[in-house]
């Protein structure tokens, strides 16, 4: 039996009949093509986007926040992902961005529960007595036991909220910690946030599944971590060639690069990423934005 239009986008979210498909499942009724699809993209190093939050024809407005954050604004509510405003997290050697809501109602996504992606104060302070933490089912309790109010979702679970809808991935966490990516869709527009996942071989099937995506947020610094003695000799995040093939696999319009430059000697991030990414992303065709924390993305014409 045909399916309709409505139904064959359902089916490439995996929100068809309310189930949560699996990238295969979606793929297999939305009858997704398999090659990518930024093939040919201008590559643009931008300059930097303004600090006052722009007007935009795409209905929604994304802030970069501290080190990973990132701030949706919809008509009708406020999504946060990864929020962090505690200086104390980088010993007060990196200023943080205070996160601010232009909406009664809101929410916040968590990728992780790493203290540089998961701010109890800042996210008690965001959601108040009504807003809500989506969060992966494994690390539903743990964060619950921090006195937030959560709701545990399960990875490719859509989830709405207000005009939004809400979807976790899967992501490979570099210390083996549970860890999702989220997909967040606002009409026909839809981004990814990555968090500071490992490389790994679903991001091929998400954007065959879910893509094209309009903007992915992108980790970039590849960083090594010290144990003991021991400087690890695995990055435990994407390296900037990585994370421009995780933008050509997700099959993304945009790419903003987050989680980078607060290196030391105990946490050892990749010499010159944003420089290397460029080069990497010029020679892919893949577009990039540098967006400064605090900032707002220019995205992507409608």
């Amino acid at each position: 039996m045909a399916l309709s239009r409505r139904e064959l986008a359902a089916a490439a979210l995996g929100t068809l009949g309310g189930v949560a498909l699996r990238p295969r499942e979606a793929l297999a009724m939305a009858g997704a093509q398999t090659t990518p699809g930024n093939a040919g993209a201008a590559t643009a190093l931008a300059e930097p986007a303004p600090t006052a939050a722009p007007t935009t024809s795409a209905g929604w407005r994304l802030q970069r926040l501290s080190w990973a954050g990132v701030r949706i604004e919809a008509p009708g509510a406020s999504v946060f992902i990864d929020t962090v405003a505690d200086a104390g997290i980088w010993d007060g050697k990196r200023p943080v961005v205070p996160p601010a809501a232009d909406n009664v109602r809101r929410a916040a996504l968590v990728t992780h529960l790493h203290n540089d992606h998961f701010d109890v104060g800042a996210l008690k302070a965001l959601l108040g007595d009504h807003g809500r933490l989506f969060c992966p089912r494994a690390a539903a309790i743990d964060a619950a036991s921090r006195g937030l109010r959560v709701s545990a979702v399960d990875d490719y679970q859509p989830v709405p909220f207000d005009e939004l809808v809400l979807q976790p991935v899967p992501a490979v966490d570099g210390f083996g910690d549970v860890q999702v990516s989220w997909i967040v869709r606002f009409g026909e527009r839809r981004l990814i946030h990555c968090g500071d996942t490992q490389w790994h071989g679903r991001f091929d099937l998400i954007g065959r599944a879910y893509g094209p995506f309009d903007i992915a947020f992108l980790p970039i610094n590849g960083v090594r971590v010290r144990r003991g003695k021991a400087l690890g000799t695995v990055p435990a995040t994407l390296l900037p060639e990585e994370a421009v093939a995780a933008a050509v696999a997700l099959r993304t319009r945009l790419m903003v690069p987050i989680h980078y430059g607060a290196g030391d000697e105990d946490y050892v991030e990749q010499p010159d990423a944003l420089t290397r990414l460029a080069a990497t992303a010029h020679r892919e065709g893949v577009a990039i934005q540098v967006v400064p924390e605090g900032a707002w993305v220019s995205q992507p014409a409608v």
